[in-house]
């Protein structure tokens, strides 16, 4: 289980790299779009870059199960043995580690690149 919870956390944090390196493209994408002409045409634009965006990114994961069900399945079958030990308490406190890449302050200083190319993607379409 110790191994498995390690593999988890070296993937989430792989994946939040993925996502600041795909957020680039994304950002590139959203600029391409404004030169579009207004209207329906430029909505359609950024409505490709987001999913090409979704794509990319997705296509890099192995397993598409959400990383917080994930994270529930294993919490549980540790909840669910009789009696819990001291290792396996150890190991409910390992995944609530894990819960933490999740936090707002956690994706912020480790994910700041795709925050600000989705928001500026956000802005774009409303302002579009």
């Amino acid at each position: 289980m110790d191994n498995e919870i390690a593999a988890l956390r070296t993937e989430i944090l792989l994946w939040q790299d993925v996502l600041n390196k795909e957020g680039v493209w994304l950002f590139l994408g959203t600029l391409g779009s404004w030169s579009v002409a207004p209207g329906w045409l430029r909505t359609t634009a950024f409505a490709i870059t987001i999913f090409l965006f979704m794509w990319r990114a997705n296509g890099q994961r192995n397993d598409k199960t959400s990383y917080v069900k994930r994270l529930n399945q294993l919490e549980n079958t540790i909840k669910s043995k009789e009696g819990l030990d001291i290792s396996d308490k150890a190991l409910l406190f390992d995944i609530g580690e894990l819960r933490k890449l999740f936090e707002f302050k956690h994706l912020l200083k480790y994910g700041a690149v795709y925050l600000v190319c989705v928001a500026f993607w956000g802005i774009s379409i409303f302002k579009s």
